[in-house]
């Protein structure tokens, strides 16, 4: 298995519209959890994983997740996706961009649900309802939660079918 991380290594943009709004950003702010791709790379050699396995994609979400990337780092499928976007703004392209690569069983999994005080108008529940709203056949079920903030879900539809 290959693994592809994607990340802007500049820190989360500037909450903007609905993640600021009422200037509530849950927290965020700009630049904030900043790692460079240099320093990323470090932390796996550290804890002794197989970089040969990751491709990294440097830039902002609504920046380069398209058709090329997606064609250019052989991305078809996706097991599993970790989003740890934080922000609604942030959450939304890589929603789209899974639409066409999930399947049956993949796992999707929200690093920050329960961020904006666990209020389904915001962040990634925002985010994630809108989307099953545009893509009625995508079905998630849960799965678990972890921590205070994090749930992950198996992908149950999507318009394709599995063998029984």
């Amino acid at each position: 298995m290959n693994f592809v991380a994607i990340d802007s290594f500049e820190g989360l943009p500037e909450p903007k519209g609905i993640d600021a709004d009422s200037d509530y950003t849950s927290h965020f702010h700009e630049q904030q959890f900043l790692c460079s791709k240099s320093q990323f790379l470090d932390n796996l050699r550290s804890a002794a994983l197989d970089i040969t396995k990751v491709k990294t994609i440097k830039g902002w979400f609504n920046e380069t997740l398209d058709i090329s990337v997606a064609e250019t780092h052989g991305i078809t499928k996706i097991s599993v996706a970790w989003i740890d976007c934080d922000l609604y703004e942030s959450t939304v392209p890589v929603l789209n961009f899974l639409s066409e690569r999930i399947s049956v069983g993949s796992v999707i999994i929200f690093d920050d649900w329960r961020c904006y005080r666990n209020h389904p108008d915001y962040g990634e529940q925002l985010a994630v309802r809108e989307w099953l709203e545009k893509n009625p056949e995508i079905e998630l079920r849960e799965l678990f939660s972890f921590g205070w903030n994090g749930i992950a879900f198996t992908v149950t539809s999507c318009g394709t079918t599995i063998s029984k």
